[in-house]
């Protein structure tokens, strides 16, 4: 007598002839698709990157090397947001800056060392 809280499991496997049916079938409509905007004489990375808009350099939002009043930053690596306010490592400095949301600087902390406070 069969369990009917158990649901049956299909064991179908495809084979090698209808594999092969699939490969060949993907393989033409990707050909398909090519010949297609070729036929157009338009690229499909053209069309791509059209869709996304210009391609522009980015804009900072706040600071670059050495302006604001904390002096320059010397080899920033990390960023944290935390607060309305960001984290930035500040790695040969040996310090911390902090941020406000609008990208003013607030304080520091950290100097170099190996006591409390203090980076290496």
């Amino acid at each position: 007598m069969a369990n009917v809280n158990s649901p049956q499991v299909s064991q179908r496997q495809i084979s090698v002839k209808q594999l092969r049916f699939a490969i060949v079938i993907s393989f033409v409509a990707l050909a398909a698709i090519f010949g297609y905007f070729f036929i157009k004489g338009q690229s499909l990375t053209g069309i791509i990157s059209n869709n996304i808009g210009p391609v522009t350099q980015p804009t900072p939002l706040f600071g670059m090397y050495g302006s604001g009043t904390v002096g320059p930053l010397n080899k920033p690596m990390g960023v944290a947001y935390y607060n309305r306010q960001i984290y930035v490592t500040d790695t040969n400095n040996k310090r911390v800056v902090v941020f406000d949301y609008d990208g003013h600087p607030l304080y520091t902390f950290g100097t170099q060392g190996t006591g409390h406070g203090q980076f290496q």
